[in-house]
């Protein structure tokens, strides 16, 4: 899961869970420019997007491995 976290100053950062009730923090995920309210989706074969809201328009970030 990706969340905003304040404690990294308004970013992304991250979470994981085995059963979607227990939740383990990972740390920060995207720390490049303060931003809000990240989408995650795949969209073509092993291309992850991140969209999120960055105050003055949106950030697009791309992975293919969901961790970098």
């Amino acid at each position: 899961m990706w969340f905003k976290d304040e404690s990294y100053g308004s970013c992304t950062a991250a979470a994981d869970s085995p059963d979607l009730y227990q939740w383990r923090p990972t740390g920060l995920a995207v720390g490049h420019r303060p931003h809000e309210g990240p989408n995650v989706f795949e969209l073509g074969v092993g291309h992850y997007w991140m969209i999120v809201d960055e105050w003055r328009g949106q950030g697009v970030l791309r992975s293919d491995d969901l961790a970098t």
